[in-house]
């Protein structure tokens, strides 16, 4: 049986055709004169790609090299021509309205009343353009920095298709057509990517194609009979969709995997994915976002104009060669602020990814504030430090502890932190105390010592608290407070916790915070433990209910209404010594 001969490696001139892409080298060798793909590689490394190089270069062989351009690789700030497409923003009237109401979309229609769902979407479009951006900055302490825009899973629930499309066409948009170059493109844009508009393929979608035959120099230098767009074809060297911010409808019949791959590929492009409800998109760090929270129907939103405007004139900004980059701050900023919520005790816990992702939707947000403040001037400093606060606030309660002295109401906090609770606390105090105008308080007359657990004069009135004189020896001296039986106040706290915050606490733990807090340590009368047991019949007492809550109370708080009169009183204190007190009596 006759051998075949061994083909002879093809020792002929070569073609090298070299695409730098993020640092990362693609290349494809070819025969000379019929261009046949010899072989394809990739090179993560500089120093690797020239090893390669060389070794192509032994042996006296002829090595043409190409490098193919890319319509990506200049500077993020050198890229666009914008300064034509900018929108005049004087043309908003009042912004912080604008926002305020966007912000609060579905405050009112929704069960949690600060819900973040805007501010999840509009960070997320935001994003597309300022990722590239702020990776980047990252770069220059992370050189593998991993950061990209944000990817929003959002499931599919019957009403929420047609307000996302009008996010969508609102703010996004086509950069690539301002883009500073002279090869143009040859690329549908989409904003809102469904299954039909994938037909051929999501990269047909996500990879603009030249569209015009090589130049006369690139042509020498190809010596090839066919455009440079093959070429391209053949090495399938993509170019990535950046500074974009997408709808991607998987609900339409796309593919998750396609989404995914797409995606993974485009890390400065944002996406928010209205997915099917069984479908699951396995992406690392992306952030979810409850369907139910985006159900406005009876809200309407009419201004997407107006938004439309801001948005644009903050990407126009952030690619001006003019900016003076003020926004670039926010990037460590939103890092400090990730670090000082997960500080906290009682707050999920982002793995690294998660953070990463978070740090990139704070920072957009932040930076398009930024820009309304000092950029287009359109928001003065107290409205724009109130915005920023009740935007950090939603996302991350708690983050921003120590730079702002206001704070939003507990009722329109998301997340009670721990830190909150002293704050539930004297809430529930407040509310207790003032529960049917305060006629639940029973107050003990100085040498009384019975406590009634209904109002003598009106069997009918449940008695919560009573203010009553404890004496303190440490002091020697008897001190006003509003005292409460433990059990009776954690039952109250429970039954008045729905007044006070929006989401379920553990009261239990909000008193035990309470009385461990340095507040206790001025306001709490430690030694009442077993006041009760020492002042009321046996026959009221059990082991559960005869533990005291003691609070101090101001003379101006435990006074009488106006019409009373102070005495000052000269007793004995049960120790021996001698003590003065102020009472109150009242005529007739």
């Amino acid at each position: 049986m006759a051998s075949h001969k061994a083909r002879k490696p093809y020792t002929g001139p070569k073609r090298l055709v070299v695409q730098e892409d993020n640092g990362e080298f693609r290349t494809a060798l070819f025969r000379e004169r019929s261009g046949k793909l010899i072989e394809r590689k990739s090179f993560a490394a500089k120093a690797e790609f020239n090893a390669y190089k060389n070794k192509l270069s032994a042996n006296g062989q002829v090595l043409n090299i190409l490098e193919l351009p890319t319509p990506w690789n200049k500077e993020w700030f050198k890229r666009y021509d914008l300064s034509g497409w900018r929108e005049d923003p004087d043309d908003i009237k009042d912004p912080v309205e604008l926002l305020t109401r966007f912000i609060a979309l579905c405050d009112e229609s929704q069960h949690c009343p600060r819900a973040k769902a805007p501010l999840l979407l509009l960070g997320t479009f935001l994003s597309g353009y300022t990722a590239e951006i702020f990776c980047s900055a990252d770069r220059m302490t992370n050189p593998n920095s991993k950061a990209r825009a944000v990817i929003l899973d959002v499931s599919w629930e019957e009403g929420i298709t047609d307000f996302l499309r009008d996010v969508a066409k609102s703010l996004s948009f086509n950069l690539s057509k301002h883009y500073k170059g002279n090869i143009p493109l040859k690329w549908n844009h989409r904003k809102i990517i469904t299954a039909a508009d994938a037909e051929g393929g999501l990269a047909d979608i996500a990879y603009p194609k030249w569209e015009r035959e090589p130049t006369a120099q690139e042509s020498r230098l190809l010596d090839l009979d066919f455009p440079s767009e093959t070429v391209i074809g053949d090495l399938g060297l993509k170019m990535e969709r950046f500074n974009d911010a997408v709808l991607i409808e998987q609900r339409t019949g796309l593919k998750t995997n396609d989404i995914a791959q797409f995606l993974r590929k485009n890390p400065f492009c944002a996406a928010v994915v209205l997915r099917s409800p069984r479908a699951k998109l396995m992406i690392d760090g992306t952030l979810q976002l409850n369907p139910k929270e985006l159900i406005w129907a009876d809200t309407e939103f009419n201004r997407w104009d107006d938004l439309e405007t801001l948005v644009h004139g903050f990407v126009a900004e952030l690619f001006s060669k003019d900016t003076k980059l003020y926004f670039l701050d926010n990037w460590s900023l939103a890092e400090t602020l990730i670090a000082r919520y997960q500080a906290q005790k009682g707050v999920q816990r982002l793995t690294t990814v998660q953070r990463r992702t978070w740090r990139m939707l704070l920072a957009s947000l932040l930076a398009f504030l930024d820009y309304l403040h000092l950029g287009a001037d359109k928001l003065p400093r107290a409205e724009y430090a109130a915005l920023r606060d009740e935007w950090l606030w939603r996302l991350l309660p708690g983050c921003i502890a120590g730079e702002s002295a206001e704070k939003p109401p507990l009722a329109k906090r998301p997340v009670i932190v721990e830190q909150d609770y002293l704050d539930v606390f004297l809430a529930l105090i407040k509310h207790i105390k003032q529960s049917d105008g305060g006629i639940h308080i029973l107050r003990v007359p100085k040498d009384e010592r019975l406590f009634e657990l209904h109002d003598p004069d009106n069997p009918d009135i449940e008695i919560y608290g009573y203010y009553a004189d404890i004496y303190l020896r440490s002091a020697g001296q008897y001190f006003p407070c509003l005292v409460f039986r433990k059990q009776t106040l954690l039952v109250l706290m429970r039954s008045f916790m729905s007044e006070v915050v929006s989401v379920p606490l553990d009261a239990g733990r909000v008193l035990r915070y309470a009385l461990k807090s340095e507040w206790a340590q001025k306001n709490i009368l430690r030694q009442s433990d077993g006041y009760f047991k020492l002042h009321m019949p046996a026959h009221l007492q059990d082991k559960g209910t005869t533990y005291a809550v003691a609070i101090k109370l101001d003379p101006a708080d435990y006074r009488e209404p106006a019409n009373s009169i102070e005495v000052l009183e000269i007793g004995r204190n049960p120790d021996g010594t001698e003590s003065s007190y102020i009472s109150y009596v009242f005529p007739d």
